[in-house]
């Protein structure tokens, strides 16, 4: 993805300054929209898919983002609405931006170095994926 094309997904998830979790998975445009081009690319590309419908304004497109599409746009601290993609797993707990802390995958909570991750629900997540390493 390029730049303006990681904006465009991130934007779509709605995550922006301060929002950590995607809240939705859409973005409309049509032939004459100055990012149509941009999303016609992503298509391609198998991180988009596009939805016309009788129900949207003629020429217009529904663009919304296939999972590997979505985790491409993400920062390190974002996470995707699990409601909506499913639960992930972490692979490891995060560093903060910092350094300092680490943040928990599951609910973004944050920890110390050597303490307990950030919820329950998180430490659970930890163990299963501890158990499925070995």
């Amino acid at each position: 993805m390029t730049p303006r094309q990681i904006a465009l997904a991130r934007h779509a998830l709605g995550l922006k300054s301060g929002c950590l979790v995607s809240y939705r998975n859409r973005f409309l445009a049509g032939p004459g929209h100055p990012d149509y081009a941009d999303w016609q690319a992503m298509v391609a590309a198998g991180q988009t898919k596009r939805l016309e419908s009788p129900y949207l304004p003629p020429g217009d497109v529904l663009f919304y983002l296939t999972r590997a599409g979505a985790e491409a746009a993400l920062l390190p601290w974002d996470r995707l609405d699990p409601d909506e993609w499913g639960p992930t797993y972490p692979s490891s707990p995060r560093l903060s931006p910092d350094g300092r802390y680490y943040i928990c995958d599951q609910c973004g909570r944050e920890w110390w170095p050597g303490t307990a991750p950030g919820c329950e629900p998180c430490a659970k997540a930890l163990d299963e994926r501890d158990r499925r390493a070995t």
